[in-house]
């Protein structure tokens, strides 16, 4: 039943005092170092995508910055991005092999989690109930033919996750009031995410795309698949998927995405067992077809994290996930994306342009002075 999944606790926040927060475009521009075509180029590498934008919240790297094929973080000076009135509710989308724990108390410490910081800056907060044997059900796609033939959809591998989505947006509208919700969906959940918009299933009235969700964002979502089909593990579903739902049609349909990647390890195949580098390589080299000197979240590649036509902001020295790489029960040391000192990079995305009006007095909206220097 709907009553019985999890979900992080309410803040129980409903009006503060907030400060005005730009548009998606204004705010990473704002907060960014620079876009020239030079520094476009180089943070997406051979990019297999073309989005129209793509920024650094820490700027360019120089290669004497990487230690061990590592680039550390460095915490920026972002302005704390807060909830405006009537602020839709936010769904998460647990990624591939994840549980919803993971994003509500992992490792127990709630306090530390995505939707504890999200709820601190008060957002309401919903995830989508996943345990990690769930995923087993996505081995249903073998008994069909279209898995052997790598033509595969969403259906029947991935219907209980979609199911699941449609839940817990009905229950996040039914207790806000909201007529809407924003999706944030970490890895496959980014791609699930925009499965689920375009599922006929779960909209009415024969529309394009559910008119439910108002944005969407991804965080370390490859969404693009290998230019390789036999290294596709989906089997044909993320190429399905990106004709689905290109960014057109959910933009006509006043759906604003934006895609999130963090840029911390390169690929390098020379690298020591059990390093970072070697890590990222095979990784890499599953997801895009090329690991070496590829650059990425050390799970997913920079160049396989974007949507065509599709904002992407890149973050220096932000890792996949909250997890040490290659595991699921050791806490990581590193950032990932929902870190507290990470998700105001990303978490304008979802503010302004809303139609909500911020409560209470309003901040400057001038730009931060160090971003400011750095572009100029």
């Amino acid at each position: 039943s709907v009553s019985s999944f999890s979900r992080a606790p309410k803040s129980g926040l409903t009006q503060r005092h907030l400060r005005r927060t730009p548009p998606l475009r204004s705010w990473l521009r704002w907060n960014s170092t620079g876009t020239s075509n030079k520094s476009r180029t180089l943070l997406t590498g051979s990019s297999q995508t073309t989005p129209s934008e793509t920024y650094s919240v820490t700027g360019i790297a120089k290669q004497n910055s990487w230690i061990n094929d590592v680039l550390p973080f460095t915490p920026s000076e972002l302005p704390r991005v807060e909830a405006l009135h009537n602020q839709p509710p936010i769904v998460i989308l647990p990624g591939f092999g994840n549980n919803s724990s993971d994003y509500t108390a992992p490792f127990g410490e709630e306090e530390f989690s995505l939707a504890a910081s999200l709820q601190d800056r008060g957002f309401n907060v919903f995830v989508v109930p996943v345990e990690r044997r769930d995923w087993f059900k996505v081995a249903r796609a073998l008994l069909s033919r279209r898995f052997w033939t790598k033509t595969c959809t969403t259906d029947p591998g991935y219907t209980w996750y979609l199911d699941r989505v449609a839940a817990t947006i009905d229950e996040a509208l039914e207790e806000t009031g909201s007529t809407q919700v924003d999706l944030v969906g970490h890895s496959a959940g980014g791609w699930l995410a925009r499965a689920f918009l375009v599922d006929g299933k779960y909209i009415g009235g024969g529309a394009e795309v559910n008119g439910s969700v108002r944005r969407l964002v991804t965080l370390g979502t490859p969404h693009q698949p290998p230019p390789n089909p036999s290294k596709d593990v989906t089997a044909g579903a993320l190429s399905w998927i990106d004709a689905a739902a290109p960014e057109e049609l959910l933009s006509r349909h006043g759906v604003k995405c934006a895609c999130v990647c963090g840029r911390a390890v390169r690929g390098n195949s020379e690298a020591a067992k059990n390093t970072l580098g070697r890590y990222a390589f095979n990784s890499y080299s599953m997801v895009c077809g090329e690991g070496e000197g590829t650059e990425g979240d050390c799970v997913v590649p920079v160049r396989s994290a974007g949507i065509e036509g599709v904002e992407t902001l890149v973050l220096d020295g932000v890792f996949h996930s909250m997890s040490k790489v290659g595991t699921y029960g050791v806490k990581a040391e590193p950032p990932w994306y929902g870190s507290g000192d990470v998700v105001d990079a990303w978490l304008g995305a979802l503010v302004g342009e809303a139609g909500a009006e911020p409560v209470g007095p309003v901040g400057s909206e001038e730009a931060d002075p160090a971003a400011a220097a750095a572009a100029a």
